[in-house]
């Protein structure tokens, strides 16, 4: 297989975003599932598993917990108006 190859069969994932807590930078964890954590305060995502249909896994439980670290409410906005 060449190298070209290998990188377009390769998947991407969206960066994480620091911790919405402390600011620090969080990490994804592969163990028992996987799931995002702060490598400071220790806030996570909660650990999520893809299934199986068959003999295949199906569902994509990495995108998953990243987008669910990564969703962030605007606060700042919201409170902006009120005086």
């Amino acid at each position: 297989m060449r190298k070209s190859e290998e990188m377009s069969n390769s998947l991407t994932f969206p960066d994480l975003k620091p911790c919405p807590f402390c600011g620090e930078k969080a990490y994804l964890i592969v163990k028992d599932g996987v799931r995002v954590k702060c490598g400071s305060c220790g806030a996570s995502t909660e650990v999520r598993v893809d299934n199986w249909y068959g003999k295949k896994p199906c569902g994509n439980a990495t995108l998953s917990v990243i987008e669910s670290w990564n969703r962030r409410e605007n606060y700042r906005e919201e409170s902006d108006g009120i005086n």
